[in-house]
C-alpha cells in the first residue's frame, strides 16, 4: 500500500484503506474509512464494462447500474507480532527517521 502512494496507518487502527493504483487524475487520493462502514462501488456513466482488480487476486467486470459492496469480514485473522521490533521502530528503519 505504501509503495502505491497509500498512507502510513497504525496496525491497530480499525480502518479500510482504498488506494488507487496508477490513477491518471491528480485529484484521486487514497481514502481511509472506518471498518464498520460499507463501501459501495457503482458504474453510472459508461456503456462499457469496468474491470475491477482487488488485491491482485479477484477480477470482476462491472456493468452500468451494477454495484459492488465491500464490508469487513465477520471472521478475523490474528497475527503474531514481532517481539524484537515494534511498529515505530520499523517505521524509523524504513524511512531512516
Amino acid at each position: 500500500n505504501l509503495s502505491a502512494g497509500g498512507p502510513i496507518v497504525h496496525p491497530k487502527a480499525k480502518v479500510f484503506i482504498c488506494t488507487p493504483i496508477c490513477s491518471f487524475k491528480i485529484n484521486i487520493r487514497p481514502l481511509v474509512i472506518p471498518d464498520d462502514h460499507i463501501i459501495e462501488i457503482s458504474v453510472n456513466k459508461t456503456e462499457e464494462e469496468i474491470h475491477l482488480l482487488i488485491d491482485g487476486q479477484t477480477n470482476l467486470f462491472i456493468k452500468k447500474e451494477e454495484k459492488v459492496l465491500i464490508k469487513k469480514a465477520e471472521k478475523t485473522l490474528k497475527l503474531i507480532p514481532s517481539l524484537k521490533r515494534d511498529y515505530f521502530q520499523i517505521l524509523k528503519d524504513k524511512f531512516q527517521w
